[in-house]
């Protein structure tokens, strides 16, 4: 049993059952939805899902560690001993869940961006990505800033935002430029493409991939795979 509450908190720091829980809910999902090369794609779950269960194991041996080293009550050298033990293996899982889950997951959105009428799925999958990076951040020494991670603000943070009103007219204008430019070349309106609304969103919160300008209203699957490239291209122009 573990002695303090500090102690506790750096045992149940390495329970990675939420993980497992979470990857399951992935897995049934994405197996009721209909998509191109759905086997493989399931397949490449089920794959970062083994991942997962060794590292569970992996995860259960060390907590087993530190009840040995804390059963007797902790000295200065216990403690010491303690630590040295948590910031080796906080470097170990940090790299085995970047290595096994993050870039792989990555690599399978990647997949599903190329594929059409998926905005729903992206969007799902966005929220899977930033559980996992959030999980390991809890490993890791510096934790990432999540630049890739598109939240919409709440009205309570719509006075908070990450580029100038200046900036952001100047981005809208652009990108209504490019909408007229689609527009002109499939001789339709500009409406047609996108509203005002949904390039004013892009202006404001600024996504950076297909997942997050899938969560832009109005960019439905269609104008998401014929436009969300060209669009993501000129803002990340811009706030490079």
């Amino acid at each position: 049993m573990m002695n303090t509450l500090e102690n506790y908190k750096k045992l149940s720091l390495f329970n990675l059952q939420q993980t497992l829980d979470k990857m399951q809910n992935l897995i049934i999902y994405m197996g009721e939805r209909k998509v191109e090369d759905k086997e493989k794609i399931v397949s490449g779950l089920h794959s970062i899902n083994d991942s997962l269960i060794k590292l569970r194991e992996t995860s259960e041996k060390f907590q087993e560690q530190v009840r040995k080293i804390t059963a007797e009550g902790l000295t200065d050298a216990t403690q010491a001993q303690l630590n040295d033990r948590i910031i080796k293996a906080k470097a170990y899982f940090e790299k085995e869940l970047d290595e096994k889950v993050n870039n792989e997951l990555q690599k399978l959105n990647k997949e599903l961006q190329q594929q059409n009428k998926v905005r729903k799925l992206l969007k799902e999958m966005k929220s899977f990505m930033d559980f996992f990076e959030h999980f390991t951040n809890r490993y890791r020494l510096q934790p990432k800033q999540r630049e890739e991670i598109f939240v919409q603000p709440s009205a309570a943070s719509l006075n908070q935002p990450q580029f100038s009103d200046e900036n952001s007219q100047y981005l809208f204008g652009l990108l209504k430029q490019i909408r007229r430019q689609f527009a002109g070349e499939e001789n339709i309106a500009p409406f047609m493409v996108c509203h005002d609304a949904s390039l004013k969103e892009m202006a404001t919160y600024l996504p950076l991939t297909l997942n997050d300008m899938a969560m832009i209203k109005g960019m439905g699957d269609r104008s998401l795979k014929k436009y969300g490239e060209t669009f993501l291209t000129a803002i990340l122009s811009k706030i490079s």
